[in-house]
C-alpha cells in the first residue's frame, strides 16, 4: 500500500480549488498563452471577491486588483520576471487592463497601479462550443463518446459504461502556495456592524455543506418549481419558457444544473437563427423570435406585434411541442443504441424550428403589408 496518504470522501469536499476557465485552453485566441498565464488568470478571477471586500472597484463598478509584482510572484510562486512576462501576455491577449493612477500630491509617491481583469472576446458560435464543453448534458444517450469534450458528469438519462476522452479539466492550480486563501493585504473595513456580523455568521450553500440526501431533496424542489421562479437573469422577471414546457422539463432532468442547461442549449439555437436573420437584413427580428414565458406585454404592445405578424403564445406553444418531439426521438435512439450526440441534436432541431417559425412569420408579415398597401 502506498504511505503518502489516501484523499479521503470525507476530506475531499472541503477542498477549495481555482476554476480554469476553458476556453484558455480551446480558444484559438489563446491557446498560445503559457500555462503561467493561464494560473495567472484564474487566481485573480477567484480574488474578485477580496477586491469587493476591499472596496476595489471603481465609479462604474469594475472590479479592480491592487497587487505588486512581488505579491504576484508570491502567489504563483514564480519570480517577479515571470509576473512581468504573464502580465504582458494578459494584456497582450486583452485579458489585463493595467491603469496607471500616477502621483499623489497629498502623500507624495506614486499611487499603486490597477490591474482591471477582462472578459474574453468571444463569439456566439464559440460561447456555445465553450458551454457545450464546460457543463454537463442534460440527456446524454447510451453509447456516446465524446473526444472532444471535457469529462463530464452523468446526467439524468445518461448510461453507464460511457467513456469520456476529455481536454483539460478544472484542476486546482499546480503553483498556488498553501495558506493564500486568506490575504491580508488591504482588507481593512471600517464598517464595525458588518464586521461583526461576518465574524459570527459565515453562510455557505455549497454542495459540501449538505449531505447527498439533502442534495436531493434540494435539487427536487428547484426543479419542481422551476415554473415560479426560473429567470432568465437575476435583475428581471422574465421567464424563458412558459409553465408547460418547464413542467415537461421537471419531467425528464434530475438537477437545476440539467435544466439550466437545456435552457441555454435552446437560447443558443434561438440565438444563432437570430444572427443569420440579421445577416439577411431582417427588420425586428428580434421581436419574431422573441421568448417570454410570462407574456405580460400590455396589450398595445400585442397589438402591434400580431400587426408584424407575430403572435408570441404560437412561439412558446411551438418550443414545447418540439421539446417533447426531441425528447421523445431521443428516448427511442437511445433504447435503440443509436449513436448520436445528444445536445447537438436538441440544438439542431430547436435552430430548425426556430428558422421555420421565423420564416412563416416573414412571409405572414409581407402578405399583411402587401395588403396595406
Amino acid at each position: 500500500m502506498p504511505t503518502n496518504g489516501f484523499y479521503n470522501v470525507n476530506e475531499v469536499y472541503t477542498e477549495k480549488y481555482y476554476q480554469l476557465p476553458q476556453w484558455l485552453f480551446t480558444n484559438e485566441k489563446y491557446k498560445d498563452l503559457s500555462n503561467n498565464a493561464r494560473i495567472a488568470y484564474a487566481l485573480l478571477k477567484d480574488r474578485n471577491r477580496y477586491s469587493i471586500k476591499n472596496h476595489w472597484f471603481d465609479a462604474d463598478g469594475n472590479i479592480y486588483f491592487i497587487f505588486t509584482n512581488k505579491t504576484l510572484a508570491d502567489m504563483l510562486n514564480v519570480t517577479e520576471r515571470t509576473i512581468t512576462s504573464v502580465k504582458k501576455e494578459l494584456v497582450t491577449h486583452r485579458l489585463l487592463y493595467i491603469k496607471k493612477m500616477g502621483f499623489d500630491n497629498k502623500i507624495k509617491q506614486n499611487l499603486p497601479s490597477r490591474l482591471y481583469l477582462l472578459k474574453p472576446v468571444l463569439s456566439a458560435e464559440e460561447v456555445y462550443n465553450n458551454m457545450i464543453q464546460e457543463e454537463v448534458s442534460a440527456l446524454q444517450p447510451r453509447g456516446q463518446e465524446n473526444i472532444s469534450s471535457p469529462a463530464q458528469v452523468p446526467s439524468a438519462l445518461q448510461p453507464r459504461g460511457q467513456e469520456n476522452i476529455s481536454s483539460p479539466k478544472n484542476e486546482a492550480s499546480a503553483l498556488q502556495p498553501r495558506g493564500q486563501e486568506n490575504i491580508s493585504l488591504y482588507l481593512e473595513n471600517n464598517n464595525l456592524d458588518t464586521n461583526k456580523i461576518h465574524k459570527d455568521t459565515q453562510l455557505d450553500f455549497s454542495s459540501k455543506e449538505y449531505s447527498t440526501k439533502e442534495i436531493n431533496e434540494q435539487n427536487k424542489d428547484l426543479v419542481k418549481h422551476a415554473k415560479e421562479y426560473y429567470t432568465q437573469t437575476d435583475t428581471n422577471d422574465k421567464v424563458i419558457l412558459n409553465t408547460k414546457a418547464l413542467n415537461l422539463l421537471a419531467m425528464w432532468v434530475r438537477t437545476p444544473q440539467e435544466l439550466n442547461r437545456v435552457v441555454r442549449i435552446i437560447l443558443n439555437a434561438r440565438n444563432s437563427v437570430l444572427t443569420q436573420l440579421d445577416k439577411k437584413g431582417v427588420k425586428n427580428a428580434e421581436y419574431i423570435l422573441r421568448i417570454d414565458g410570462n407574456q405580460q406585454q400590455d396589450p398595445e404592445e400585442l397589438k402591434a406585434l400580431k400587426e408584424l405578424g407575430i403572435e408570441t403564445d404560437k412561439l412558446q406553444n411551438e418550443i414545447t411541442n418540439t421539446l417533447r418531439r426531441v425528447l421523445n426521438a431521443m428516448r427511442r435512439m437511445s433504447d435503440n443504441e443509436t449513436d448520436f450526440n445528444t445536445e447537438n441534436y436538441l440544438f439542431g432541431a430547436f435552430k430548425r424550428m426556430f428558422a421555420d417559425y421565423a420564416e412563416k412569420v416573414i412571409e405572414k408579415r409581407e402578405k399583411l403589408q402587401s395588403e396595406w398597401n
